[in-house]
């Protein structure tokens, strides 16, 4: 029963470390976008690409006016960019990491604010109806049956992942806990609520 125990508090301690290690990425990683987008506004796209690349942004894709992209230190968050009329990015969770988003409600300029705790404001939620639509896109391509029958399957396999599952993981849930901080401009819908009325 202690090496049940303890294992379960290394464990802990091991997913804070890696938490805490994705989340300094990831506010470093939006720190770098809003002071390297911040003021080109309607950019081209080769400008975009270049500073993407500078940042070290990775598997960079254009979707109509959207950059999706990624950084090789944290391949299940994805990030989004658009520049047209003003700066508007987000991050969101992949595969363990499902269900979490971070998104720039409003960017601080370093001139205006020089001894500023954080380059903007981000919403971090958890984001449901995103999963939910995407479980529904799923559903109507395969159809129930197919979709229970691969869950069918990951069961007997062993596999903890659900095949279109339409809940945030507990990965992400926890990265959502560990990622609100109001002093550093992190803040969840209750704090926006409050703060941008």
């Amino acid at each position: 029963m202690l090496k049940k125990i303890k294992k379960y508090f290394e464990e802990k301690s091991k997913t804070k470390k890696e938490l805490d290690k994705i989340i300094s990425i990831i506010r470093s990683k939006n720190d770098k976008i809003v002071d390297n987008f911040m003021n080109e506004i309607n950019s081209s796209d080769k400008i975009i690409i270049k500073k993407l690349k500078e940042i070290g942004a990775i598997k960079i894709d254009k979707f109509i006016v959207d950059f999706h992209f990624y950084f090789k230190e944290i391949k299940n968050i994805e990030f989004t960019l658009s520049n047209l009329n003003r700066l508007q990015f987000e991050s969101y969770g992949l595969d363990e990491f499902r269900g979490f988003k971070c998104k720039l409600i409003e960017p601080i300029k370093k001139d205006e604010y020089p001894g500023r705790f954080a380059t903007g404001y981000f919403l971090v939620e958890l984001d449901t109806d995103e999963i939910k639509r995407q479980a529904s896109i799923f559903e109507k391509q395969l159809g129930k049956e197919t979709i229970e029958t691969i869950r069918g399957a990951q069961k007997k396999v062993g596999s903890k992942r659900i095949f279109a599952n339409d809940k945030p993981t507990k990965k992400a849930k926890a990265l959502y806990k560990r990622m609100i901080d109001k002093d550093k401009g992190y803040i969840d819908i209750y704090h926006f609520g409050e703060m941008f009325k």
